[in-house]
């Protein structure tokens, strides 16, 4: 009565597939569908021939504090880079953005022969302009130009005190 047994052949899994049950002398492998990664998520650990693959959720990036530098792939999580803190002595000159850091620059100094009209801030520069004919300034960022001493002058806009005669 054994003489009616057959022996089949072991089932195949696909390329969508993993084997999540292996095979006996008895009984057939099983095949699972290999989970699919959503937009949301990325591959973290690639399937295996007996091995489903894992998904992980996608890092999120903290706008207030954080841009992402680098976009994700299939098998590779975003990434989130700490904003650039601009300096008490800059202003910045390029807004932050969900994929881009924000830049700074320093404030630009206001010459010998220049007044400062507005102090600069975080998110202006600082503006100068240059002294009037008969006032000069002798240090940087003055925020007013004096007068030639009595008895000299100074006849060009822009001077410093070493043109003053």
């Amino acid at each position: 009565a054994t003489a009616d047994r057959q022996c089949t052949a072991y089932m195949t899994c696909s390329s969508e597939q993993f084997e999540s049950t292996a095979t006996t002398s008895t009984s057939d492998r099983a095949c699972t569908a290999l989970t699919r990664c959503t937009n949301h998520e990325w591959e973290s650990t690639a399937p295996g021939a007996s091995s489903d693959r894992a998904c992980t959720a996608l890092t999120t990036c903290l706008y207030s504090s954080e841009y992402r530098s680098t976009d994700k792939t299939d098998t590779s999580d975003r990434v989130c880079t700490p904003l650039t803190v601009c300096k008490a002595s800059e202003w910045q000159t390029l807004a932050k953005t969900r994929i881009r850091n924000r830049k700074c620059q320093e404030h630009k100094d206001c010459v010998a022969g220049e007044k400062q009209v507005t102090a600069g801030d975080g998110f202006n520069d600082r503006v100068c302009t240059n002294c009037a004919i008969g006032k000069f300034t002798d240090w940087v960022n003055k925020v007013s130009c004096k007068s030639c001493a009595k008895g000299k002058f100074q006849q060009a806009k822009g001077k410093d005190r070493k043109s003053v005669v």
